[in-house]
């Protein structure tokens, strides 16, 4: 099984929550700490809190490659890993992000730059010079 339908079963055995329903649940979180209300107040405060959540996203990320079997360099192809472990570490990243987006309070609509995206790499995958079928 390839590294990308790896990931692919990872990905399509959570259940999704709505984006919305997320950023709603953190925000009350971020208020609950006390973190929300610091970050509208002061901008030294703010920018120090994006890089500390910047630098817990690193982590993350970090520790969900750790859960894999990533090393282009073992050539292990019964390299085994744990699916559960590993959709965790997915929830933890996206938890992380959706923290930044709150923080920066972009004025701007999530789904709408989130269809721009997805739209984005719609075109790309058509586009037979570029996409998943590069080499």
């Amino acid at each position: 099984m390839s590294r990308v339908s790896c990931l692919a079963g990872v990905i399509g055995s959570i259940s999704w929550y709505s984006v919305q329903k997320a950023l709603d649940r953190i925000k009350l979180q971020q208020i609950a700490m006390g973190y929300f209300q610091q970050t509208q107040d002061s901008k030294t405060f703010k920018w120090s809190y994006i890089r500390d959540i910047s630098l817990a996203l690193s982590v993350e990320v970090s520790e969900f490659l750790q859960e894999l079997p990533w090393k282009p360099w073992s050539h292990n192809e019964d390299a085994s890993y744990d699916e559960i472990k590993a959709a965790k570490e997915i929830c933890d990243i996206i938890v992380f992000a959706l923290v930044l987006w709150i923080t920066l309070d972009p004025k701007a609509d999530i789904d709408e730059m989130m269809e721009s995206t997805f739209k984005k790499v719609e075109d790309r995958i058509k586009d037979l010079n570029y996409g998943f079928n590069r080499t």
